[in-house]
């Protein structure tokens, strides 16, 4: 073989023996960083599904707190009406004498930012009753403080009934009576106030009652507007309201209604004021079990 030859040979082997820059450090580069990348967009997307899972999850606990508060307050609510259920009349100084001091738990109410999220699905416009929809919040602060007004109530005319035995006097029977009639104008004006707390407090346990329940029965459904439940059904499940107990829905009868000639007549007002003074708003909210 020539000395070219050789040479040309020698080249050949050379070359091939050479390493390609591209391929031994650029390629092995762009792959790693290739899967570095992929594997951050995984993990990325990860983090976020599992962030959204914790938030829904977070949201549907927070109402089930929020609904057990409510459940709370009607069971309280039951237990004032108990107190009168089926021993009034529609004579309001006999309804505010024959009912006798109401003592009984009231547990804090709720907060209500726990169920903040109802408002995402607000549902609420001028054109419809104010108690058709539950994605209204200031409904719920609405019921709640007209709960809290009614143990105010309470603890007031328990104070005024407390005053009001002063005035009884014991009859030929040995009974514990009250003659309306010898009365003090300072005495009358207590029995004044007796009679009034004792209206607002009747108005107040039989609009709050079907308040409430319109609150339990249906709020479970405003909640769900605003939960993805296909996120949260593997984890945890929205709390709804059912009670069939006879006993239960007994607790929503009407009672008597007050005779409201009478009723303005110890209040010192017209029909019409006395009337308006006891309406709660709560008249038309419709109780189906």
């Amino acid at each position: 073989m020539s000395n070219d030859a050789l040479m040309i040979a020698s080249a050949i082997l050379n070359l091939q023996q050479e390493s390609s820059n591209f391929k031994d450090y650029i390629f092995p580069a762009l792959t790693t960083s290739g899967s570095v990348l992929l594997g951050y967009l995984m993990a990325n997307n990860t983090f976020a599904k599992q962030e959204i899972i914790k938030s829904e999850i977070a949201r549907v606990n927070d109402f089930n707190k929020f609904l057990v508060a409510i459940d709370s307050g009607m069971q309280t609510l039951i237990a004032i009406k108990n107190t009168y259920m089926g021993r009034i009349n529609s004579n309001p100084i006999e309804r505010a004498l024959s009912i006798p001091t109401i003592s009984c738990y009231f547990s804090p109410p709720p907060d209500v930012t726990l169920i903040i999220f109802l408002a995402k699905a607000n549902e609420y416009n001028a054109s419809r009753a104010f108690f058709e929809t539950w994605n209204n919040l200031p409904r719920v602060n609405a019921m709640l403080g007209n709960f809290q007004n009614l143990h105010d109530k309470i603890n007031h005319r328990n104070t005024v009934l407390s005053q009001l035995r002063e005035f009884y006097q014991i009859d030929d029977q040995g009974r514990s009576v009250m003659n309306i009639g010898t009365l003090t104008p300072e005495q009358f004006k207590v029995l004044k106030t007796a009679v009034d707390l004792t209206e607002g407090v009747l108005c107040l346990v039989e609009g709050l009652l079907k308040e409430y329940y319109s609150c339990l029965k249906n709020i479970p459904s405003a909640a769900k507007l605003s939960i993805n439940e296909k996120v949260t059904k593997k984890h945890v499940e929205v709390l709804t309201y059912s009670n069939p107990s006879p006993q239960f829905q007994k607790s929503f009868s009407s009672i008597p209604n007050v005779d409201i000639s009478a009723l303005a007549f110890i209040l010192g007002v017209s029909e019409e004021v006395a009337k308006a003074s006891f309406i709660t708003g709560y008249e038309k909210v419709p109780v189906v079990f």
